[in-house]
């Protein structure tokens, strides 16, 4: 089991005062399903008839704060080299966009996570055109953007990609922009 030293190494980091790292390769959206998305799917097999007989993706792998907030708190470790009680406050690390889809029309799009915090987040095309640049200057975690251009127009729909780089690292991503 590819698991089976994490307890221990979370241990040792956490008592010898070290944050816990959590490494992840960006395939293992099964293990952010989130219950809510278990719940949409039973509705939908149970209350559409459209639903009989087809597959549907019922874990998006993507969460928003809200569901991140569920795993922040503290941690009390007890292992033989002592007992130690820490805060975790959960931000992903590179960076995560939510809500994708984000449709402009109704809500901001969030750049959320740790290579925000002083970092200019470029938004392009698919073709490579450059939609908008954003800075994040006052060291926050997270950064909004309204799906405007440059010239501040709304952006059409279709699947954008976004470059985040700051000093101490550069994430990529994807989204995608729906029409209401």
């Amino acid at each position: 089991n590819p698991y089976t030293g994490v307890a221990a190494i979370f241990s040792s980091r956490i008592l010898n005062n070290h944050p816990p790292c959590i490494f992840e390769d960006g395939l293992q959206s099964r293990d952010f399903t989130h219950v809510s998305d278990i719940i949409r799917a039973n509705l939908l097999a149970m209350e559409n008839k459209k639903a009989d007989y087809e597959v549907f993706n019922v874990g998006t792998g993507i969460m928003g704060e809200e569901q991140w907030k569920e795993y922040s708190g503290t941690v009390t470790v007890t292992s033989n080299g002592g007992t130690k009680t820490v805060s975790v406050s959960v931000t992903p690390t590179c960076v995560k966009v939510y809500p994708n889809p984000f449709n402009p029309w109704r809500s901001q799009l969030t750049f959320w996570g740790s290579g925000v915090p002083h970092a200019a987040i470029k938004v392009y095309t698919v073709s490579g055109e450059l939609v908008k640049t954003l800075h994040e200057i006052n060291g926050e975690d997270k950064i909004y953007w309204d799906g405007k251009n440059e010239e501040g127009k709304l952006v059409t729909r279709g699947i954008y990609l976004f470059v985040a780089i700051n000093p101490e690292e550069k994430s990529v991503g994807r989204f995608v922009v729906m029409e209401p």
